[in-house]
């Protein structure tokens, strides 16, 4: 129940800001991971829930690479097992355009997985 509250609706953000990549909102090594690494029954146990309860979310910002978020969505599934991109429950993805106006779908992380080709 504890880490079922810890991780229940948290934000993982990727964006592309000032040409680098900022992680997460600087927050995914500061969102109580460490709690997954206590031991291999806590990871076994809770591993997934990051996956299950999160939201991933990439964003593409106007003047930066056009559509960043399709290369960190597909860098971001490569890196995970077919258990984890199975678990993923929402990914965000989101392109930003010159009005203020907001382009995004969301699906699974299998959904992407199938669409970029992983």
């Amino acid at each position: 129940m504890i880490f079922t509250h810890v991780f229940r609706g948290q934000h993982y953000l990727f964006s592309k800001r000032h040409d680098y990549t900022i992680t997460c909102g600087e927050t995914f090594t500061q969102m109580d991971m460490s709690l997954l690494v206590v031991s291999r029954q806590t990871y076994a146990e809770t591993g997934m829930l990051p996956y299950e309860l999160g939201t991933f979310d990439f964003h593409s910002r106007p003047g930066y690479a056009s559509q960043f978020w399709r290369t960190s969505v597909r860098g971001f599934l490569k890196k995970r097992s077919m258990q984890q991109i199975e678990a993923t429950v929402c990914v965000r993805a989101r392109e930003f355009e010159w009005e203020g106006e907001c382009w995004y779908q969301t699906g699974t992380g299998l959904y992407w997985a199938r669409r970029l080709g992983v």
